[in-house]
């Protein structure tokens, strides 16, 4: 079923017309450039004007829908919720959906719905509402009359993506991001993107060599395209592909092209991971007492959980090269608090493994590396070196052994 957008741009082509000539006191071409692409919904005024400017019932922008009544409330309540939105109100605009989607079901204005129900999984994902998100836009993916309408393929595959990373589902974001790559040319800006994003997605399971590739790749394009922002976060992305690998070398030259596109470009969370960066360099780099008043420096970060959760493994690992007992137990008392995914939890709970054992505290050390190997069933990690090690550290009962594996 069409949307309102390609009714209305379909009717003025087959009469020879351009967007200026429908434009009139309040409504300007570039306003119903927006219509037709979808990224704004008329008021039922706007919707007379268009109908009798192309001579047509307003019944033809309603799947044939001619209650007068029915076109002006569903045009009201969907103007209701686009302003909800531009508010950031996502609750409100949640709900001013759910109303609109009852009332295309009710009249069987299918095209309605459709629209509805994209809108309300955004909103959903802005309440990091992700199951109920993923619920209502699977369906939309293999639906007719979507992709294309409300979105392009690559945001509603990227939107899907997301929702699988934020629930722990780590193949499924892998292979959602991919799908979300192969939707767009090479040349396009938002490959690089999906790029990183796949890049992560590897990090996340321990695929080093290729979460290294789809960085490498991602700063070779953005380079070329000229997209600083994007570029910016494949650079961090390498970052962390050399720190999981205990490796330093070319990360301070990285920072400083980094830094330079902050001071530039400013985009949201990349000073954070600035200062993580920093902070790992210098427990890698064996300045502890330098990476310890940073972190304590940059305290917690509620509202972002895998950059909070990766500070408190940092914060773990720090405790352990310090030998610091009372501030390895600040750490540990913040660990259930945290709402985290499968690989954060397995990165955790290996740091706190790595921290018993420095303690000589091997119970505690054996049911934290189980913790951490059970999830990794669970996800199919692919990195058992870390993991393996620990266990069996953890399961040699020679103390003399055990020191040798520790020290």
């Amino acid at each position: 079923m069409s949307s309102f957008g390609e009714i209305l741009r379909q009717l003025r082509t087959e009469r020879n017309l351009k967007q200026s000539d429908l434009a009139t006191v309040g409504i300007s071409r570039s306003h119903i450039a927006l219509l037709e692409a979808n990224k704004r919904m008329p008021s039922y005024e706007m919707l007379q004007h268009f109908a009798s400017k192309l001579q047509v019932s307003p019944a033809v922008f309603f799947s044939g829908q001619e209650d007068e009544e029915i076109q002006r409330i569903s045009t009201t309540l969907v103007q209701q919720a686009e302003l909800a939105e531009s508010q950031k109100n996502w609750q409100n605009a949640h709900d001013c959906w759910v109303t609109v989607q009852v009332v295309g079901k009710s009249n069987h204005i299918p095209s309605l719905v459709t629209l509805a129900r994209w809108h309300q999984a955004m909103a959903l994902t802005h309440l990091a509402r992700w199951q109920e998100a993923l619920n209502l836009l699977l369906p939309l993916f293999v639906a007719e009359d979507f992709p294309g309408q409300h979105a392009s393929t690559y945001e509603l595959l990227s939107i899907l993506a997301r929702c699988f990373r934020e629930l722990g589902q780590v193949d499924q974001f892998i292979t959602f991001t991919q799908l979300a790559g192969h939707s767009v040319s090479t040349s396009d800006a938002r490959w690089a993107r999906s790029q990183v994003n796949l890049g992560t997605g590897y990090l996340m399971l321990g695929d080093l060599p290729r979460a290294d590739e789809c960085y490498r790749s991602a700063i070779e394009a953005s380079s070329e395209s000229g997209d600083g922002v994007v570029e910016a976060w494949a650079r961090v992305g390498w970052i962390a592909t050399q720190f999981d690998r205990a490796l330093t070398e070319g990360v301070p030259a990285v920072m400083q092209r980094i830094e330079h596109l902050n001071s530039l470009l400013h985009p949201d969370g990349l000073m954070e991971a600035l200062r993580h960066i920093r902070i790992v360099l210098h427990r890698l780099s064996g300045e502890y007492q330098a990476a310890k008043e940073l972190l304590l420096e940059y305290g917690d970060c509620p509202h972002r959980p895998e950059l909070a959760a990766r500070l408190l493994e940092e914060h773990i690992l720090l405790a352990a090269a310090l030998r610091d007992e009372a501030f390895g137990q600040e750490a540990l008392d913040k660990i259930d608090l945290l709402p985290l995914n499968g690989p954060l939890r397995i990165r955790l709970w290996t740091g706190v493994a790595e921290y018993y054992i420095v303690f000589k505290r091997f119970d505690l050390a054996r049911h934290a590396v189980h913790r951490a190997y059970a999830e990794s069933q669970t996800i199919h990690y692919r990195d058992f070196t870390r993991l393996m090690n620990l266990m069996e550290v953890v399961s040699v009962k020679n103390p003399s052994v055990e020191r040798r594996h520790v020290e």
